[in-house]
């Protein structure tokens, strides 16, 4: 299981855009994707801070 959950992360990587970082951030939180939480937080960061 933990090989698929590594794939899925890999890919919402790649698909982080506006309309779904935060939801890709709750994601990675729940099944344990500590670089992908750390990649969509920064997303956040840099595209939803005023």
């Amino acid at each position: 299981i933990s090989n698929v959950i590594d794939a899925c992360c890999a890919f919402l990587e790649r698909q982080l855009d506006p309309s779904n970082a935060i939801g890709i951030a709750n994601f990675a939180e729940q099944h344990g994707c500590v670089e992908l939480k750390q990649k969509a937080n920064q997303f956040i960061e840099r595209h939803f801070t005023q």
